[in-house]
């Protein structure tokens, strides 16, 4: 689901939102869609997004959400995801 879109929820569901699409070239030259930017040669990388407007419909009360970013490292020697989580916010 991507950002402007709606999901309807029952209890205790979870869904997921894709804000960010980067568009690249797959090894074949087709058009490949990334939920996730691709930095290359930096040390510092930043990500921020603003009014993303996400729907939630068919919920029947109390509902939270929060801001994920997964950044993967890969270096010549090693490769790693790391995942951070921002601040849990009410939407109901």
């Amino acid at each position: 689901m991507g950002a402007g879109t709606t999901a309807h929820l029952g209890p205790g569901q979870v869904v997921q939102f894709n804000i960010n699409d980067s568009e690249s070239a797959d090894d074949f030259g087709a058009e490949k869609h990334d939920p996730y930017p691709t930095f290359t040669d930096t040390r510092v990388a930043r990500f921020s997004y603003v009014n993303a407007q996400l729907g939630v419909t068919g919920c029947g009360g109390y509902a939270q959400a929060r801001s994920t970013v997964r950044v993967m490292i890969e270096t010549d020697f090693a490769m790693q995801t790391v995942n951070f989580y921002g601040r849990p916010f009410s939407i109901g």
